[in-house]
């Protein structure tokens, strides 16, 4: 297929070109993106979401750098969404299976890996449908946040950063039994709605938005702050499970308690404070009808790349980072030595071992990476890659039912320290502890572990 000429700006493929893709299938749909580039010098992905998300309850912010993905680094601006598949939907993750496409069309222009699918997050008790012996905590959330969401996606505006580009993106699905009236239809209501999305981002409101959002905010005292435990009933907490490991019931339990304050900042605002002060390899805005999840995260906890590999990145041990150059090298050092650190790191990767093996083929899971050091702005982590290859007729929501939750926030053996911590925790944990991120057409994923959030 042949590319569009670089003086756009140009909606790409045309209709002829969709009747072409779609002439010899039958049965299965494929997602065909329909592009526009966009002329949007100065804009930056938070002013964008701020402008075209306005007044919208169901939108989404994404973005990731290249240690979280591999990839190049895009943001993803999603203005809207076309529906929400809500927790309680009979699966899920059944229906998130179900609003995806396994094959995208080719269209001859670099894309970035989702340009369409389901975007959204899974609450930690929602292992509880994955994992029935792991009963439900009695108490409260400090906000009541949805054991599951996803927000069925069909146009997002793509910031290719590294390439400078910015597109336009509206997703249709189609195959060889749809007519050509129809085809012609989704096509024409595809390209009004980049043109919608290039008027939109063009002239001066997004630039005065983005002027908004730098503003200097200003910065309350940490006043306020409630937690779920005192001191005591948490040291209580922490000694009951360190009983139960040397009693030999699991070798690691993460105990946790909640903090929280009441804020009356724009969660937009929230979200910049984040990306400037802790900037992480996953950042995400949610949008979730009446509750905005906003999130900074370092780990990713499962993702399926387009080449059905699966992939997890087990992050534990920490140092901050030092003032200076030799500081932050001996500190690093001090780190790959400490055996302490080196054993709870080496348990979650055979805990993501295990967790890529339920779902890979056989001899295919392999330890890529093993404790290497990666920085970022205040600490450094000790990370290592797991990957497998999915196995055979199995989806990228059966790697993350298979990994989920994290690790990092539960313990080792995972069931059972997960049934310790729904006894010992007086509250339920709600969206900390679970994962947000995407599942798109092309049988990919991108799932990062929810804490900084």
């Amino acid at each position: 297929m042949t590319p569009p000429a670089d003086d756009a700006p140009y909606h790409y493929p045309s209709r002829e070109q969709i009747h072409e893709l779609v002439a010899a299938r039958t049965g299965d749909r494929i997602a065909i993106p329909v592009v526009r580039e966009l002329d949007a010098a100065g804009i930056d992905p938070l002013a964008a979401f701020a402008l075209l998300a306005e007044g919208e309850t169901h939108a989404a912010l994404l973005e990731t750098s290249e240690a979280a993905s591999g990839d190049a680094d895009f943001s993803v601006v999603i203005p809207r969404a076309a529906r929400m598949i809500h927790a309680d939907a009979p699966d899920v993750l059944d229906a998130v299976r179900a609003a995806t496409c396994d094959e995208v069309a080719e269209i001859g222009i670099e894309l970035p890996r989702f340009v369409g699918g389901c975007v959204g997050m899974l609450g930690h008790e929602h292992v509880a449908v994955f994992e029935p012996r792991v009963p439900r905590a009695a108490g409260a959330p400090a906000i009541e946040t949805p054991d599951a969401a996803f927000l069925v996606v069909d146009e997002l505006v793509a910031f290719d950063h590294r390439a400078g580009r910015v597109l336009a993106i509206c997703t249709i699905t189609a195959s060889g039994d749809d007519d050509r009236a129809a085809l012609d239809a989704a096509h024409d209501a595809a390209v009004a709605r980049l043109d919608e999305l290039a008027e939109s981002i063009g002239g001066e409101a997004p630039r005065a938005a983005t002027c908004a959002l730098v503003a200097d905010a200003p910065i309350d005292a940490f006043d306020g702050v409630g937690s779920n435990l005192d001191p005591g009933r948490y040291e209580a907490m922490v000694r009951a499970a360190k009983q139960e490991i040397l009693a030999g019931e699991c070798v690691q339990v993460v105990v946790s308690q909640r903090f929280d304050r009441t804020l009356t900042a724009d969660p937009l605002l929230a979200y910049r404070a984040m990306r400037s002060v802790s900037p992480a390899p996953y950042h995400a805005l949610l949008r979730l009808g009446d509750v905005t999840i906003v999130g900074a995260s370092p780990e990713q906890l499962v993702g399926v790349m387009g080449d059905e590999r699966v992939v997890t990145h087990p992050i534990a041990g920490t140092r901050p980072r030092g003032a200076t150059r030799e500081l932050d090298v001996r500190l690093e050092q001090e780190l790959l030595a400490d055996p302490k650190e080196r054993a709870e790191h080496m348990m979650l990767v055979d805990l993501g071992r295990n967790d890529v093996g339920r779902v890979s083929r056989p001899g295919s899971v392999e330890v890529a990476r093993l404790c290497e050091v990666e920085r970022y702005s205040h600490v450094m982590h000790l990370v290592s890659r797991v990957e497998g290859e999915l196995r055979a007729g199995l989806h990228p929501v059966d790697a993350l039912a298979a990994a989920f939750p994290a690790g990092t926030l539960t313990g080792a053996p995972k069931v059972r320290a997960m049934q310790l911590i729904a006894r010992l925790e007086p509250d339920r944990r709600g969206a900390y502890g679970g994962v947000v991120g995407y599942v798109g057409h092309g049988r990919t994923m991108d799932m990062a572990i929810t804490i900084r959030t």
